[in-house]
């Protein structure tokens, strides 16, 4: 049985690959544009970005980020002997 500290950690590392492959997929496709550390947005692509989108790259988002809710762990069931 894996320790939850385990589960977690396989689970983040699980989160990075697929965020990481997710940029490699936006880069290939030439959407955002990477130099040295620094990521952007190709500029190029902006015209065809949603209204809300265009606010968030402008910088004019008047509303505060809804917060993430923290997952509580499932209780283990306890054998009663």
């Amino acid at each position: 049985m894996r320790s939850l500290k385990e589960n977690n950690r396989k689970r983040i590392k699980n989160l990075r690959r697929r965020v990481y492959d997710s940029l490699n997929v936006f880069l290939a496709c030439n959407i955002f544009v990477k130099d040295r550390k620094k990521v952007t947005l190709n500029m190029d692509f902006y015209e065809y970005l949603p209204a809300e989108f265009k606010d968030l790259v402008d910088g004019k988002v008047t509303e505060k980020p809804v917060p993430v809710e923290k997952e509580e762990p499932e209780p283990v069931p306890v054998p009663v002997p």
